[in-house]
């Protein structure tokens, strides 16, 4: 994950769930944020990023969010699968 301390991430599927403040909403936080996103993917890292908001407000809702991620999505290959979750619709924040 090179020089990168995520939020969370989940080797299964080499995904990284990303938890956004206030202050990625500003200019400078949002373009460093974007870098870093595009240096995690092309390193093979799917990268989903959920402002707080959203998990305060209804943490539910997020977490069928990456519950669908995760079953619309195989592990990549080589890598066992070791669960199958169940969600709704995703609506990440990228």
């Amino acid at each position: 994950m090179k020089d990168f301390i995520v939020d969370f991430y989940c080797h299964e599927f080499s995904l990284v769930v990303e938890l956004d403040g206030e202050y990625h909403s500003e200019t400078e936080q949002a373009e460093y944020d974007s870098g870093r996103t595009f240096e995690l993917e092309e390193l093979g890292f799917e990268v989903i990023r959920f402002h707080n908001k959203a998990i305060e407000e209804d943490i539910k809702i997020v977490l069928e969010k990456i519950s669908k991620y995760l079953t619309s999505n195989p592990p990549p290959s080589g890598v066992e699968s070791k669960s199958s979750p169940k969600g709704e619709d995703l609506g990440e924040v990228k």
